[in-house]
């Protein structure tokens, strides 16, 4: 019987998109999905009327069953399937995986944290590590434990180096540490990896706005807009950047191009008040 890798939703932290000329905040968050590689078939889920008949020893037959409840949305009955593959193999690091998934999205933090853990600890340097290492750095920040999300994220990074995401992730940690410079240079790595990760241009474009480097802060929201023409915070935060710079006009332009996307009245907030400005500045 060939196993099946269940699929993790996982959480990505955002930065912050700050407000030049105005005292709130925005945040947004994303998702993405992540899967270990497997060319296994789900098994007919009629088979779940059979669990009792499954042999005793059968640790694959339990773990599959556990990807069936999950699929059918019995979250408790697929962990308890998972329980049983474990009890027969003890090092099913699929199983502690899994398990780790369904309590990430059951909202049960430290169990999830310990099934990842055991999950590393049997196979530290399978493919699949990566996954369980991202998902602990998620659930960190989740918590705020942001040296530990680090931590995680460097070891997610170590078991698979060519992964942008895990950098972006780690910047936006440093992000929320204030650590911005640090922020920078996680970002920079991240599109070095991936050059069309117009998030990374945008947040930081963030960073920089937040060290007063308001020039390096709207080059990086052009190579945002480069790569997503209808990027919206880009735009909106350029304007922010050149409002900072008294580039009054071309900071109305920017908010004028955000709100073409998408309206928005911190946007329409923001123009009010550099308009005022140029208008005091002609009197």
């Amino acid at each position: 019987m060939n196993k099946i890798i269940l699929l993790a939703t996982t959480l990505l932290v955002c930065a912050q998109f700050t407000h030049a000329v105005s005292p709130t905040f925005e945040q947004e968050t994303q998702t993405q999905a992540k899967q270990l590689d497997s060319k296994a078939q789900l098994p007919n889920q009629n088979s779940v009327e059979q669990e009792d008949e499954i042999k005793s020893d059968d640790h694959e037959a339990y773990y599959n069953m556990g990807v069936i409840h999950t699929r059918l949305g019995e979250h408790q009955k697929a962990l308890g399937a998972y329980q049983k593959a474990i009890e027969v193999k003890p090092d099913d690091y699929e199983a502690y995986y899994n398990m780790g998934v369904l309590y990430a999205r059951l909202g049960e933090h430290q169990k999830a944290l310990d099934a990842y853990r055991n999950a590393t600890k049997i196979q530290p340097e399978h493919q699949g590590a990566y996954y369980a290492y991202f998902d602990m750095g998620n659930i960190y920040s989740i918590l705020g434990e942001y040296y530990k999300a680090l931590n995680a994220y460097q070891k997610a990074i170590e078991a698979k180096p060519d992964d942008h995401v895990a950098y972006y992730n780690m910047g936006n940690v440093y992000s929320q540490l204030g650590e911005h410079q640090k922020a920078i240079e996680t970002y920079q790595k991240t599109v070095q990896i991936r050059s069309d990760d117009h998030e990374a241009y945008v947040n930081m474009g963030i960073a920089y706005s937040q060290l007063g480097e308001h020039q390096k802060a709207i080059d990086a929201y052009q190579k945002a807009i480069k790569v997503r023409h209808y990027d919206h915070e880009a735009y909106y935060n350029m304007g922010n950047a050149y409002a900072q710079l008294e580039e009054y006009q071309k900071a109305i332009d920017a908010y004028q191009k955000a709100v073409n996307i998408r309206p928005d009245h911190k946007v329409y907030y923001n123009m009010s008040i550099v308009r005022g400005i140029m208008k005091q500045q002609r009197k």
